[in-house]
């Protein structure tokens, strides 16, 4: 299916959880927990021990109900960003683990994500997908399987690709250590720090 078909799942998604959670529209860290399109996927496909950033109403959020996963959380009390929060979460990770952004919807093979940097070697790898409505996310411009530049949310003048990156990723515990202290993000940190570095 088309990711952007996702989204509008996702939308239902949220319609549904607001009667749970008592909330007129979900913000997002209570995608976080309930992108469960993410969540019970991750635990379908076998992933059991599932880390989970939380601020905005951390108490609904840890008291959702999930069966057959152990959650994790990890609450901030100041915002850490999208980097900073996955420091914070995985300090402990001392293997590769799969982030799953908490505004991110998908009908992708996660657990098969997984096996790609195994066989690449890739330190990080980055999940991309293809949109009809680029200016809504981050693009991403690859050489040679390689990730060359990221334009978050473009103007429709900047727009060269349709390729985004989707809030997915692979990050082995080399790359978890780069993120810096404090509020930190992928887009406008650490990415740009890696393509600085080659």
């Amino acid at each position: 299916r088309h990711y952007d078909d996702l989204v509008a799942e996702n939308e239902k998604l949220k319609k549904e959880l607001e009667g749970y959670i008592g909330l007129e529209s979900v913000k997002k860290e209570v995608e976080s927990l309930i992108n469960l399109v993410s969540i019970q996927k991750l635990r379908k496909e076998g992933f059991d021990n599932i880390s989970v950033a939380t601020m905005y109403k951390a108490e609904q959020i840890e008291a959702y109900p999930v069966k057959g996963a152990t959650l994790s959380f990890f609450r901030e009390s100041t915002p850490l960003g999208t980097a900073g929060c996955v420091k914070n979460a995985a300090a402990d990770i001392r293997e590769s683990f799969l982030v799953v952004s908490g505004d991110t919807v998908c009908d992708f093979a996660l657990g098969g994500i997984m096996a790609k940097p195994k066989k690449s070697g890739a330190a990080i790898s980055v999940v991309c997908t293809r949109v009809s409505t680029p200016t809504e996310y981050g693009t991403v411009f690859v050489d040679n399987g390689f990730i060359s530049a990221f334009v978050e949310k473009p103007s429709w003048r900047r727009t060269l690709t349709n390729l985004v990156n989707t809030g997915i990723y692979v990050i082995d515990p080399i790359i978890r250590d780069m993120i810096g202290e404090g509020e930190q993000d992928f887009a406008h940190d650490l990415f740009p720090k890696l393509l600085s570095l080659g």
